[in-house]
This record gives structure tokens, C-alpha cells and sequence, in this order.
């Protein structure tokens, strides 16, 4: 007779419940666990939530940690019958990219690399046209010279699915990246909109003039079929209006082939790509990453678009951007090095720090957390949004598909603030600012309901439960204090996970600066 085969058991609460009785009651030690969680599953039921709470902390804490372990997943094993066109297409990348890097150096170390990611609901199959639908995009414009320069990402909302694609796009959400696929507040379904940042970001004038040269993008290995799809994709439904020949073009090569290529261009050596996709599996450019959009950021994963660009930019300025500048002249080493002191310098720092508390960051309003651009001229990012919102609009911080840019001003101070500044001492400037006096804050109630994931249309507190991320309702609101807008603005940082409230104050304005240096 053959072995009865195991069953399955999911690590619920009430797992952890039998497990207790199985190690304290040695009547119950020779007792499968699937047949004590039966036994026990009246008295579970009868449980009351505190009761319960212990179990259930054990229950989350284990699926943290195996979710923190399928972070170190071995690289997917390619198919043999992809194998041949996998490597053909990694060795026409090699051949292209020498021909592209075979520049001066300098000309190298200061030439744009545009880095995009996207995260997906689910890809159907061939049979039915092998259609991708996304769930996220970022895009990053890196320079070895100046690192990150600019960067946009947003969440997007997907168009209907096709019949029996409804599963894989909820499973495949639940397992990497947990974007609601369904009625998500967060998702931004203006897709003219998303492509009009994607060519703020590359730059208008290189789309435009892309009809006879393909703009460059890198993306993971395993992606580029997506990326390139996806970026056509997002393309059609920027320019409808716009005959086929006249769109852009994109040519999107692997980020460890950029890798290999620019250390064979500098004299290190000839790296395989699987070395440098290694290399990238370390926490430090995977869940280590701080800066994530702020559905990701209190999520202890990997798959959030805006992280994976910036572990690229961390791989290459940790990795490559050193040895970049060992093979220059001594005199353009120094110049380099004069740079980057002058950016870090202490005084240069304080300044931004003053200028980023202008009319120009403090009149800016949070009406989303999904989708944002970020442009660095130097070390500084700032809050700004240049569409202002009328008065009797009510804000919703729930209605996040709107973009929020971020955006450091010009370092250019003018001459009367410098004179103003200088004559109070760095330390007397801290106590002032941090003596502003702050509004009320405005709490946000970020949890999501039991009956529902994705809808909270009820005040019963025992009717919510720790499930990770929801929409956010507001409390409170309040103004911006002695703003000389008309307009309420308020700052937010981070969206809470589970059942937590965030505090939010409003920034002061820059005129209560102002008159303290006058003092």
C-alpha cells in the first residue's frame, strides 16, 4: 500500500494554536496537525480578537520571514528553448554596446543612461497576443558626473483584463509586488499623462527627434521583452493622434550588459552578465533600498520599481564610478573631487536647506502618493506642484492617481538673503526654525476592512484588520500657517501600513522665516 500522501497546512492562527497544545497536552502529541486544527476549530472560533491576537502575530511573522527569504530566489532558469535567443541577444547587446561607449571618457562619464522598470498584473499567452498589463512604472535619468538627475514613477491602473486572466493577475499581485489589481485609489489610469512625464524625463527633444535614432533605456535581462512592450504600449496611448511612422522608437538592453560593457570600456575586464547579476542580488540594491514610492515603502520587499532604479544608480556609483575616475588624467580627477566637495560642503548645505523653505515648496499640495517626478539640479529635492487647487475643492488624499512633482529651485540665493543670513550664527538659525510654531496635524486612518482588500465603507473598529495597505481617510485638515496663498497646502510623508495613523503637519511659510531674520 502506498504512503498516504502529506497534506498541506497554511500557518494560520489556529495553526499556531494547535501547535501550543501539541507541545503542552502529550495527549495530543501523537495527533496529526491537520486533525487538531479540526478539533480545535470550534474553540478558535470562539476566541474573542485578543485573544487571538498572539497566534495571529506568529502567523505574520512567519510569512514575513519566508517572504524575506524568497528575496534571495536563484536567477529563473531559462527554458532550453529560449536558451539559444537568450544569449544571441546578449551577445548582439556586447557588440552594440562597445560600438556606443567607444566615446572619450569624459564624454561617457557625463552622457545621460536612462534606467525603466516596470511591474506587471499578469502577461497572457501567445495564443491570445501576449499582452502585457502593467502595474507600475519608474524611469531615471543617471549620469556618473551628477548621479541621479531626474526620475518619475507612478502606479498605473490597468485596462480590463481578458477572460480567465482575472486569477493570474490577483496571484502574481499577492506574490511580488501587492498591487491591488481591483479598485485601487492609489492607481493612475491617465495614460497620456504617464507618458507625457516618461518624455519629461528623457527630454521632449530627444523623443521628438528619436523617429530616426531609438532612444536607449536598460532594464533587468529578464524584462527587456516587457519593458519594450510596455513602452510602445504607453506610447500608443500617448500619441494617437500621431501617424505610426513619426512615433519614437526605443532600443532596451540589459542593465548587466551596460555593466559589462562600461568595465571592459575602462580596462577592468570582460564580466559575464550572470556575475554582475550577482552582484545585484545583494540586500544592499535590493530590499536595503530606502527610497521607494510610498506604497512600497513600508513594505520589506524588492519588487517596487522605483527601488530597483535606484539600486541600479547605488551599483554603479559604488561599483563602477570609482574605478571611472581612477582611469582619468590627475587634472580632471581633482576637478571632479572639487565638485564634490563643494556639494557637500556645510555651508553650501545649510543654504539649500533655507532656500527649500520658499513660497515656491511651501505652496505645494499632496493630492497624491502614487505618482511623482523628481528633478535634481544639485543635492536638493523639494516638494512642488505647479497646478494649484481651488479652495472649495476638498482635499482627498484618498485620490491619489494626480502627480505630485518634486523638484530642487536654482541654487542662485539672492544677495540681500545672503546678507540677512550671515549675520546670525548656523546655530541661532536651527533654534529659530525649530521654534516655528505648526498647525494641527491631520491624522490619516490607513487599514483595511475583513469583508473587503480594497474598499473601507465602514466606522466599526472591529470590523478592520491588519492587512498591509489601504485607502486613507481623512480626519482632520488645516491650513498652512500665515501662507500668503490663497491655497491650503499640506506635506506628507509616508502612507502607514496596517492599522497605524500617520501625523502630518503643514510646513510654515516662508514669510515666518523671513521675519525671523529680520529680528
Amino acid at each position: 500500500m502506498s504512503p498516504k500522501k502529506k497534506q498541506h497546512v497554511n500557518r494560520t492562527g489556529v495553526y499556531y494554536l494547535a501547535d501550543e497544545h501539541r507541545k503542552l497536552y502529550p495527549a495530543y502529541s501523537r495527533m496529526s496537525i491537520h486533525d487538531l486544527i479540526i478539533l480545535l476549530l470550534p474553540r478558535w472560533r470562539s476566541m474573542t480578537l485578543v485573544e487571538r491576537k498572539p497566534y495571529e502575530d506568529l502567523a505574520k511573522q512567519y510569512k514575513r520571514t519566508r517572504m524575506l527569504n524568497n528575496e534571495n530566489v536563484i536567477t529563473p532558469v531559462i527554458p532550453s528553448s529560449e536558451e539559444v535567443s537568450f544569449i544571441e541577444k546578449n551577445s548582439n547587446e556586447n557588440k552594440y554596446l562597445d560600438t556606443y561607449f567607444s566615446n572619450d571618457l569624459i564624454d561617457i562619464f557625463k552622457r545621460n543612461l536612462f534606467f525603466v522598470t516596470f511591474q506587471i498584473f499578469c502577461r497572457t499567452d501567445d495564443e491570445d497576443g501576449g499582452d502585457y498589463y502593467p502595474a507600475e512604472i519608474a524611469i531615471m535619468k543617471y549620469s556618473f558626473f551628477e548621479s541621479i538627475k531626474q526620475e518619475y514613477f507612478t502606479i498605473i491602473k490597468p485596462e480590463k483584463f481578458p477572460v480567465g486572466y482575472t486569477g493570474t493577475a490577483i496571484d502574481l499581485s499577492r506574490e511580488t509586488h501587492q498591487i491591488p489589481p481591483f479598485d485601487f485609489v492609489g492607481a493612475n489610469g491617465d495614460y497620456k499623462r504617464i507618458w507625457q512625464e516618461v518624455k519629461r524625463v528623457i527630454g521632449d527633444s530627444i523623443v521628438d527627434s528619436s523617429t530616426n535614432k531609438p532612444v536607449i533605456v536598460f532594464c533587468n535581462a529578464f524584462e527587456r521583452d516587457q519593458t519594450t512592450y510596455l513602452l510602445n504600449w504607453l506610447v500608443s496611448k500617448g500619441n494617437n493622434d500621431i501617424e505610426q511612422s513619426s512615433k519614437p522608437s526605443f532600443r532596451v538592453y540589459s542593465f548587466e550588459a551596460l555593466v559589462a560593457a562600461l568595465l571592459r570600456r575602462i580596462g577592468i575586464g570582460d564580466f559575464a552578465h550572470q556575475s554582475v547579476r550577482e552582484q545585484l542580488r545583494r540586500p544592499v540594491y535590493t530590499i536595503q533600498v530606502k527610497e521607494r514610492c510610498i506604497y512600497h515603502d513600508s513594505l520589506a520587499i524588492q519588487y517596487c520599481c522605483r527601488a530597483i532604479n535606484h539600486g541600479f544608480s547605488l551599483f554603479l556609483d559604488g561599483f563602477i564610478r570609482q574605478r571611472f575616475i581612477q582611469s582619468f588624467s590627475e587634472q580632471v580627477q581633482n576637478e571632479i573631487t572639487n565638485k564634490n566637495l563643494q556639494k557637500l560642503s556645510p555651508i553650501n548645505s545649510f543654504m539649500h536647506e533655507i532656500k527649500s523653505i520658499s513660497n515656491e515648496s511651501t505652496s505645494s499640495i499632496i493630492d497624491s502618493i502614487s505618482s511623482t517626478y523628481i528633478e535634481k539640479h544639485k543635492t536638493l529635492r523639494v516638494l512642488t506642484q505647479p497646478q494649484k487647487t481651488k479652495v472649495s475643492d476638498t482635499i482627498k488624499l484618498a485620490s491619489v492617481g494626480s502627480n505630485v512633482f518634486i523638484q530642487s529651485p536654482s541654487t542662485n540665493i539672492s544677495s540681500s538673503m545672503d546678507q540677512q543670513i550671515s549675520n546670525s550664527s548656523t546655530k541661532n538659525k536651527l533654534s529659530k526654525l525649530s521654534k516655528l510654531r505648526l498647525a494641527p496635524p491631520i491624522e490619516i486612518d490607513c487599514r483595511w476592512q475583513i469583508s473587503s482588500p480594497y474598499k473601507n465603507n465602514t466606522d466599526d473598529e472591529d470590523q478592520y484588520i491588519m492587512r498591509g495597505r489601504g485607502i486613507r481617510k481623512t480626519v482632520k485638515y488645516s491650513s498652512t500657517i500665515n501662507s500668503n496663498d490663497s491655497d491650503n497646502y499640506v506635506f506628507v510623508n509616508s502612507i502607514g501600513r496596517g492599522h497605524r495613523t500617520s501625523l502630518i503637519p503643514p510646513m510654515p511659510g516662508f514669510s515666518n522665516l523671513m521675519q525671523l531674520y529680520d529680528k
